[in-house]
């Protein structure tokens, strides 16, 4: 346990920052700023975890700039929407300059993105997106057309904004939320 502490996790740690602040430096000045990539991974399912890693990448070299763990108890808001506002704060007190945000479609993260963060833009994953426009067709649609014929052109759909995702090289889609 001793060498654990005293050699072990002190050499991984220093090594992560080195290589970190090597990547932090490639992206300063970028023009137009960068865009990253963010969710969280709770310790366990529901609402009764009691620790969030939130990590972030970059979103065209999907390397890992930066995460956060946080507990709950030990600040206000909810555990994703704490770990997402630490990094972006990190981040620029950091000297990124960040443009774009990509995440899931929690109501806590939009909030946060437009009280917080406003000149920073908030887009859904394809993921997510996808499974919000066919919640809405669905709903739009309901006793208007054969839900079988629905059904298929909403796979269609599917299979093209995530089509359109892998063309623009990103995980999300420019203008799409």
């Amino acid at each position: 346990r001793k060498l654990r502490q005293q050699f072990i996790f002190p050499t991984i740690r220093n090594k992560f920052l080195a290589k970190r602040d090597a990547l932090f430096e490639s992206f300063r000045g970028v023009d137009g700023g960068i865009t990253v990539c963010g969710d969280g991974q709770y310790d366990s399912p529901g609402h009764s975890a009691k620790y969030c890693c939130y990590t972030v990448m970059h979103g065209v070299s999907e390397k890992i700039l930066d995460f956060r763990i946080v507990q709950r108890g030990l600040g206000v808001g909810d555990l994703e929407t704490r770990g997402l506002r630490e990094v972006l704060k990190s981040l620029s007190e950091k000297g990124l300059h960040v443009t774009n945000v990509i995440t899931d479609g929690s109501l806590q993260i939009k909030s946060l993105m437009r009280k917080e963060f406003p000149s920073i833009r908030h887009s859904l994953d394809v993921w997510h997106l996808t499974k919000v426009i066919a919640k809405r067709l669905r709903n739009a649609l309901k006793g208007k057309e054969d839900p079988d014929v629905i059904s298929k052109w909403i796979k269609v759909l599917k299979t093209y904004l995530f089509y359109v995702g892998e063309f623009w090289g990103q995980s999300s889609i420019p203008n799409a939320t």
